[in-house]
């Protein structure tokens, strides 16, 4: 009775193919140690299904993935944007520092002016060392010797040059690498930036 019911769910299936397919097939199924051409065919068909089914899991769970990370990266943005916002409120508590605004104006006093700047590190490459004693440190330009003259920090120094560009004008900066020629093949750091200011 259990091999008439079995018998009974099965259907038969047709469909058309060439002889030369068929016997590629047929040699194919003898040789992989299939018991029949049907239980080949059955097998490969199970495959194809279960692979789809399988390819349509994997498409989701990418597509989950997906959304996770875009999700993350959603969070990192308005963490930076929050950072950032947090950074611009200090650097505007800074700028609006009254010792800085101070600083500053000492600063822009000390800063040399674009050919004294050149003409002191011109006679510096010639003798190898500081051409007048007399004349202030500050006129190498660099944010640490205008620190050492004011005997201030250079971070503080940097805040106030940075300031002074903002604010005004007539602060610059050059590099000695871009200003003197063959600074670059006899000295280091010629590319640090060198402030001056305008008269």
């Amino acid at each position: 009775m259990g091999d008439s019911e079995n018998s009974a769910k099965r259907t038969q299936v047709n469909f058309v193919a060439s002889e030369e397919q068929k016997q590629q097939w047929e040699e194919y199924a003898d040789e992989a140690g299939f018991r029949s051409f049907s239980e080949f065919l059955r097998t490969c068909i199970q495959k194809e299904v279960q692979g789809d089914s399988s390819s349509r899991e994997a498409s989701e769970n990418v597509t989950e993935k997906l959304s996770e990370v875009l999700e993350g990266i959603n969070r990192m943005e308005g963490q930076i944007h929050e950072l950032d916002n947090r950074v611009g409120s200090i650097e505007n508590e800074v700028r609006e520092d009254p010792e800085i605004k101070k600083l500053a104006s000492d600063v822009f006093s000390a800063l040399p002016e674009r050919d004294e700047l050149i003409s002191y590190e011109k006679k510096i490459q010639k003798s190898g060392a500081r051409p007048d004693p007399r004349t202030p440190i500050s006129h190498t330009g660099k944010p640490e010797d205008i620190a050492h003259e004011l005997e201030e920090s250079e971070h503080r120094v940097q805040q106030a040059l940075e300031k002074l560009r903002e604010d005004m004008s007539q602060v610059h900066s050059l590099t000695l690498n871009e200003e003197i020629e063959g600074w670059a093949q006899h000295y280091e750091n010629g590319d640090e930036p060198r402030f001056y200011k305008e008269a």
